[in-house]
């Protein structure tokens, strides 16, 4: 696994670790945020095989 995407996982479940550890925030929203990023980190990584 390259270091960029290991970093790119390593700052996306700090951030869900962080947004389940408050019971006041909203999940939804985090889900979807880390859904955005997810693909994004697949897409670049694809992007960069090619």
């Amino acid at each position: 696994m390259p270091e960029w995407i290991r970093d790119e996982l390593v700052n996306l479940a700090a951030v869900i670790g962080s947004v389940l550890d408050d019971p006041t925030a909203d999940h939804t929203y985090m889900l979807r945020h880390t859904h955005e990023d997810l693909r994004r980190i697949l897409d670049e990584d694809q992007a960069a095989s090619r």
